[in-house]
């Protein structure tokens, strides 16, 4: 065997991460999930007595995170289907909806992921633009996998949208939300209007119309406000003539003056105006959370504080991993020719805390006769939350091999099992290990890493 010194963090994974891990909030994503919390509150309350109104809103199906079916209990290796099956993953739809040009369309597309142990939510939101590969439907938008999945059959865009953005990130999405757009105004309304500060003036010629084939002049004032949901809704889509960083900050102000409002009117205390609320929502907003679902979720979000909270947007920026290109059309696709960078900003993210929580220090052993193969598993599990210690070359092995020498690191054993589709053995420690090394990977000619190209469908 080749010994090697103990590899620190690769210095491009190091600067991609950090990039990436710094705030960078969505935009019209954030209203919808600010929405999203104040239904959720107002259902846990009231959904008792509103069975049929729930019923309409719920497409509960039976996949769903251990989290939520063993909430309160200690979760055993084998419940956990997989890598980040320790989080519980929704994804965020906003749709334009009926009576909107491409109102099937998916306008936004975004994961929201909780770490229950934790108490830490992460964002991540997708542009539209973004080219993917759609069973079914070959190469095309991110965003009309949604619409593709209703022209097959009503009600199930939510499903093979789920599907593509598991495929693309590499991570289970268990649940999903959808709202659309009158939705969201007929909220805003219910609720008796929103005030907010507005720092500055704004002035927008080419706000869309309702039909998308002229504009529609959009322009506040600075200072305080009070918004019907109209004038809110446009004062989120507006981005003609302001940066994202503005219209971030619009999204923000949204979402707390939301939450003001609902709270300074006792909304969860007011079976009239929850009644109202859940009349909307049946009509504007879809989900596959079951009720005793929700009221779980709900208990694990209640505690949540502002500070547990990270965003990010991918972008086509110096700094990010995507590229514009005009091939017949306008899309955005990774710069690697893979989506290995947008995964792996993805699992920085989303950490499976059971794996964190662990800590094992790991080693990985290149036995495949090629270079580079260990490089790129160290690469792809430090983005994960794996805690890999360094690398190393040793002769050529047929088989892969994961041995362990512990016995207090089961999660990482089992997600690493299933992973490298080996079974984990257990093994003396041999002398020439790294220092706290507790499990080593030996990677065999038979290892074969599974990489999503731009141009492969599923």
């Amino acid at each position: 065997m080749t010994h090697s010194s103990v590899q620190p963090d690769a210095p491009e994974h190091g600067t991609l991460l950090k990039k990436y891990r710094r705030s960078r909030l969505a935009t019209t994503q954030q209203v919808f999930l600010g929405l999203g919390v104040v239904i959720v509150v107002g259902l846990i309350w009231f959904g008792v007595s509103a069975v049929a109104a729930f019923n309409k809103i719920s497409d509960a199906s039976d996949r769903s995170s251990p989290f939520l079916k063993f909430f309160g209990e200690e979760v055993h290796p084998d419940a956990l289907a997989g890598e980040g099956d320790g989080r519980i993953n929704i994804l965020l739809i906003g749709i334009g909806g009926a009576g909107h040009k491409g109102g099937a369309l998916a306008d936004t597309i975004m994961v929201a992921s909780i770490d229950p142990q934790n108490k830490q939510l992460g964002l991540l939101s997708l542009p539209r633009d973004l080219r993917v590969p759609i069973a079914g439907n070959g190469q095309a938008k991110i965003n009309s996998a949604h619409s593709y999945g209703e022209q097959q059959e009503t009600g199930t865009g939510p499903r093979v949208l789920k599907e593509t953005v598991t495929t693309v990130l590499d991570l289970p999405i268990h649940y999903y939300v959808r709202v659309d757009f009158t939705g969201f105004e007929k909220f805003i309304d219910a609720l008796g209007g929103i005030t907010i500060d507005v720092p500055k003036a704004l002035n927008d010629p080419f706000y869309p119309d309702e039909e998308l084939v002229g504009y529609e002049p959009f322009s506040i004032k600075a200072g305080t406000q009070k918004l019907t949901g109209d004038t809110a809704l446009r004062y989120a889509r507006s981005r003609q003539t302001t940066s994202d960083f503005d219209r971030a900050s619009r999204q923000q102000a949204i979402i707390l003056a939301v939450r003001e409002q609902a709270l300074s009117l006792n909304v969860i205390g007011n079976p009239q105006k929850i009644s109202t609320i859940l009349g909307i929502v049946g009509d504007h907003v879809k989900m596959d959370l079951s009720a005793k679902e929700l009221e779980r979720l709900f208990l694990i979000l209640r505690d949540l504080q502002a500070d547990a909270i990270s965003s990010v947007v991918l972008d086509n920026a110096a700094d990010g991993p995507l590229k514009t290109v005009n091939e017949g059309g306008y899309y955005l696709v990774p710069k690697s020719g893979n989506f290995s960078d947008v995964q792996r900003i993805a699992h920085a993210i989303f950490t499976d805390p059971y794996i964190r929580r662990e800590a094992a220090g790991i080693e990985i052993l290149n036995g495949t006769g090629e270079a580079g193969a260990a490089r790129e598993l160290e690469l792809d599990l430090k983005s994960r939350g794996y805690t890999v210690l360094g690398i190393d070359t040793t002769d050529t092995v047929a088989k892969t091999r994961l041995e362990s020498y512990t016995t207090d690191a089961a999660f990482t054993l089992r997600l690493l099992s299933e992973r490298l589709n080996v079974t984990a053995t257990s093994a003396p420690r041999p002398p020439e290990a790294a220092e706290g090394a507790k499990i080593r990977i030996m990677l065999g000619t038979d290892y074969e890493p599974a990489v999503l190209t731009d141009d492969q469908t599923p």
